[in-house]
């Protein structure tokens, strides 16, 4: 009966003595209140002070405890629409610990603990019986605007420093670090003459000013709307990405809670300051990802009854015996069919695959897809092994279609060129037809064109699962032929690898689809006689580099003249034959032969220095 009457003649006094008002305060008037008038003002406008019943502010009356958490509350939203749940739901969780102190500033205790400002040993520092009314000091109030501002941490890690206040050596112990802080932040400054005043007493003026800069640092804003892209380090509301921190504050449906219980759907209002988001608050919906499933499977039906109508799905691999009935849900249901949106139900045919979307164990939306499919006048692109599934790819010219892979059956059948075929006989560029069933390709039709291209082999491409070469064709479009291992590669009618080849060389090229079948190259040698200084004589391999000047341009070059078994070196002395290692470097020779496929073969050398 004493505690009830107590917060009745609490809450009498505090209507009694102040109340709203944006007028200017004539006790505000004189000139020595420039410094705090604007800011009085503004923030009566905002409801964040409020003057005496007589009119007046008293701007040198002190800031009680009880009163100066009450005015930091207001600052970190408390009276924000944005808040009026998250209020409600603090005040229900801490119903009990609010219990325990006589205050019309139970509200404001419930909310600051529900955002961390404050933990629950901290409240007997501003709300307890025996300080509620004292005056709060100018080290009280730098603490508590710490604890407001998040930097409690910070002032710990700083509780050592030296401030730059003449009168330091009078702060109470630990008290520093949270001066500091607050001085740092531009919250609090001096009293003008290099003092702080530590154990002064904090006057409503000054709270005013507090307050402001409090409140402009903060620069507190909230986001509302419906979570997505939810991680373990960040998330999405209303297409703006937020990170996670360790630091914020989590409540769902009022209670509290880890970054780990969000979910995709759930209604949040995110709360930020300077250091980022501070809070979030969320709400589980319908449309919440504990409260949704999706339903994959085969139609089998529906029928309706007095609950509504049910939609039979079953599993395609497990057939009928695991048919399962699902809730219509009684208001709009979205149903579309091959990605075409439809009115009803009865658009959707049995043996249709189904993707169905519950929300709350009734259903909301079916995507349907007819049993068979067929995708006509494709072009194979390749096959590759994804997630334990073949994967057929091809090139479309719907873009649709176009680059994109398929799962094929293990029962598929290949027609190619009206004959019996396996996926390995099909080549790239051949013309496909795809027959699905449920998604997966149970049949392919496949036709080739067999062409010939000529041109200047421009590239060659080895690196790749398919290598592939780039032909130059004589009106300069470039055409891409592909090779396998049953290409055939002839240069002068030997038989070479991809590796034989050269680019520059002009090529013949017989292809089936994209595909070569054949590669030939024929080589025409132009005779030709070079006159030079030896730089170098490899026997090993059979050559000589020369440095030849070009009759032309008066440039030097360097030329490797390539020896064999029939080729004649002559010893220019007496015309006597000798072998290429009695050439030596400096020896200055004539060479004629050939140039064949970018190499000069000689078929006769003469030293003419020898």
């Amino acid at each position: 009966m004493k505690k009830t009457l107590a917060m009745v003649l609490a809450l009498v006094m505090m209507c009694t003595v102040t109340f709203v008002s944006a007028a200017s305060f004539p006790d505000l008037k004189e000139a020595r209140w420039d410094w705090a008038r604007d800011t009085v003002e503004e923030l009566t406008e905002l409801g964040i002070v409020k003057g005496y019943s007589d009119g007046t502010y008293k701007p040198e009356n002190s800031v009680t405890n009880e009163e100066a958490f009450t005015l930091f509350a207001r600052v970190i939203g408390v009276n924000d629409k944005e808040n009026v749940q998250a209020v409600a739901d603090a005040q229900k969780l801490y119903a009990k610990v609010a219990e325990k102190y006589v205050t019309y500033a139970s509200k404001e205790l419930c909310f600051l603990l529900y955002r961390g400002v404050l933990e629950e040993a901290d409240l007997k520092d501003y709300l307890a019986a025996d300080v509620q009314d004292v005056p709060m000091k100018r080290h009280e109030a730098a603490k508590l605007i710490t604890r407001i501002m998040g930097g409690v941490e910070e002032a710990k890690q700083t509780g050592t420093v030296v401030v730059e206040y003449t009168d330091a050596a009078t702060f109470p112990k630990d008290a520093a670090g949270y001066i500091d802080f607050a001085t740092k932040y531009g919250i609090m400054t001096g009293m003008g003459d290099g003092t702080f005043s530590a154990n002064s007493g904090v006057t409503r003026a000054q709270v005013a000013i507090m307050l402001k800069r409090t409140m402009d640092r903060l620069n507190i804003s909230y986001i509302s709307g419906a979570l997505a892209d939810v991680t373990e380090t960040s998330f999405t509301v209303n297409g703006e990405n937020f990170e996670f921190y360790n630091s914020i504050v989590v409540h769902r449906d009022g209670a509290a809670a880890t970054i780990a219980d969000l979910e995709n759907g759930d209604e949040v209002t995110v709360v930020k300051t300077f250091q980022g988001v501070i809070a979030i608050d969320a709400v589980q919906t319908e449309e919440s990802e504990s409260n949704t499933r999706v339903i994959e499977g085969i139609y089998n039906g529906s029928y309706t009854d007095s609950r509504g109508t049910f939609v039979k799905i079953y599993d395609k691999v497990g057939g009928v015996n695991t048919t399962e009935q699902y809730l219509l849900s009684e208001g709009t249901v979205v149903y579309t069919v091959n990605g075409e949106p439809r009115v009803s139900l009865a658009a959707i045919t049995v043996t249709d695959e189904v993707s169905a979307k519950m929300v709350s164990g009734k259903i909301v939306s079916i995507d349907a897809k007819s049993k068979e499919k067929k995708i006509e006048n494709a072009t194979f692109a390749g096959l590759e092994y994804v997630n334990e599934a073949n994967m057929l790819t091809i090139g479309h010219k719907d873009a649709a279609y176009d680059d994109t892979s398929w799962p094929i059956s293990d029962k598929v059948t290949v027609k190619r060129n009206g004959k019996d075929a396996t996926l390995t006989d099909l080549l790239v560029g051949d013309t496909i037809a795809l027959d699905f069933t449920y998604g997966e390709i149970t049949k392919i039709t496949a036709s080739s064109k067999n062409s010939t291209v000529k041109g200047t082999l421009v590239a060659i491409h080895i690196e790749r699962e398919q290598p592939y070469i780039e032909i130059k064709l004589s009106d300069d479009t470039l055409r891409t032929v592909y090779l396998t291992m049953d290409s055939k590669i002839l240069i002068d009618n030997v038989e070479s690898d991809i590796y034989d080849l050269l680019l520059g060389y002009t090529v013949t090229v017989n292809t089936e689809s994209a595909t070569a079948s054949k590669i030939t190259v024929t080589s025409v040698a132009k005779a030709s006689t070079l006159t030079g200084t030896v730089t170098l004589v490899n026997t090993a391999l059979g050559f000589v580099s020369v440095d030849v000047r070009d009759a032309a341009t008066d440039e030097i070059y360097s030329c490797q003249i390539f020896v064999n078994d029939k080729t004649s070196i002559i010893a220019g002395s007496n015309g006597a034959k000798t072998k290429l290692s009695n050439i030596a470097e400096g020896d200055s020779i004539v060479a004629t032969g050939a140039e064949k496929l970018g190499a000069f073969e000689a078929s006769t050398i003469v030293i003419i220095n020898k």
